[in-house]
């Protein structure tokens, strides 16, 4: 099986990781340039740029444990 996954954001990251955990394959499409929709990030002469929003909130110990793998990865 085969899933295509509209939307390279943190939602749709998560939701390929998982699949990938259970041994489906998805492939991720996204209007943008790059992965991350509202948490991308740009550099331009060494100088970083967000886009989107400043700080997300984790209320749920599912999503704070993603977080935590996501620090921890860099």
């Amino acid at each position: 099986m085969r899933v295509g996954i509209v939307g390279a954001g943190v939602a749709g990251l998560a939701c390929a990781e998982e699949l990938k955990r259970a041994g489906i394959s998805a492939v991720l499409f996204d209007k943008g340039r790059r992965a991350g929709g509202r948490c991308s990030s740009l550099t331009l002469d060494g100088h970083a740029w967000d886009f989107g929003a400043q700080y997300f909130t984790v209320r749920d110990e599912r999503f704070a444990a993603r977080v935590a793998e996501w620090q921890s990865d860099g």
